[in-house]
């Protein structure tokens, strides 16, 4: 005689009660940071932050010039690993079938969205922060001729890391979600940047000789947020402050609304 059917065996151990959306950005964070292209741009990062110790120990001193300009390449690395991580965060679930798999364990919609991009803010911030930060607690460690101030500049660096984290993530899942191509959304959004701020804003301030046209610039609008950032320097561009910082909560506010409005769903559902 055949056996009874028999159901799956009740779970005996313990259920995770952190919220839904923390599990999912960690899952996210584990698998940016396995992805290979994203390896190359953190070990970039790091040798970056290891020349900067090496000049800093050369010199005998620390210097916030120079820790600023070692902080605008380590952006590029932030918009190098937002291109990479934001195009397949959302759409590769939709392509997998993962989605269906997501919403069917009562996982809300709004849940799903934010820990997938918290996961890219997260990995984008840290990327920004952490070289910057080895780079400052190495300087308070061995260097007794500090600079005036140079005890709050840490904050500074994590309000810069946090408002160009803000901006690309959601700039990276926008582009994403109208393309709906990741491969497409991260070309154009490392293209989009590289010729806003290389050619057409630094051409123009060039021939014009008129500084607002930084405005035109992400990475020149967040530059103009050193002013106010970190004590004792001065705003690089002859503009008020404020104005780059309503440029870039407007791209970000652009970019993350798209992204919601335009975000993967279940076929049939909403």
């Amino acid at each position: 005689m055949a056996d009874a059917v028999q159901g799956y065996p009740r779970w005996q151990g313990e259920l995770a009660r952190s919220p839904r959306l923390f599990t999912i950005m960690a899952e996210e964070l584990k698998k940016i940071y396995r992805d290979r292209w994203a390896g190359y741009v953190m070990a970039g990062a790091l040798v970056l932050a290891a020349l900067s110790f090496a000049a800093q120990s050369a010199l005998g001193r620390s210097r916030l010039d120079q820790l600023l300009s070692s902080l605008n390449f380590i952006e590029w690395g932030a918009l190098a690993i937002a291109a990479l991580a934001a195009g397949p965060a959302l759409l590769d679930d939709k392509r997998h079938g993962a989605l269906e798999l997501y919403l069917s364990r009562a996982v809300r919609p709004w849940e799903y969205f934010v820990g997938k991009g918290l996961a890219v803010w997260v990995a984008c911030a840290v990327i920004v922060f952490a070289p910057a930060f080895l780079y400052y607690l190495s300087s308070v460690i061995t260097v007794e001729d500090l600079p005036e101030g140079w005890g709050w500049v840490w904050l500074g660096l994590l309000g810069h890391a946090l408002i160009w984290a803000t901006v690309i993530t959601g700039l990276g899942l926008g582009l994403s979600a109208v393309l709906r191509s990741g491969r497409a959304a991260s070309l154009i959004l490392f293209g989009v940047v590289f010729g806003l701020d290389v050619v057409l804003s630094n051409l123009l301030e060039g021939i014009s000789r008129d500084p607002r046209f930084q405005l035109l610039s992400p990475i020149g609008n967040l530059q103009q947020q050193n002013g106010w950032l970190f004590p004792g320097m001065d705003a690089p561009y002859a503009f008020p402050w404020w104005w780059s910082l309503l440029v870039l909560a407007g791209l970000a506010a652009v970019g993350w609304g798209v992204a919601w409005w335009r975000r993967p769903r279940l076929r049939g559902v909403e």
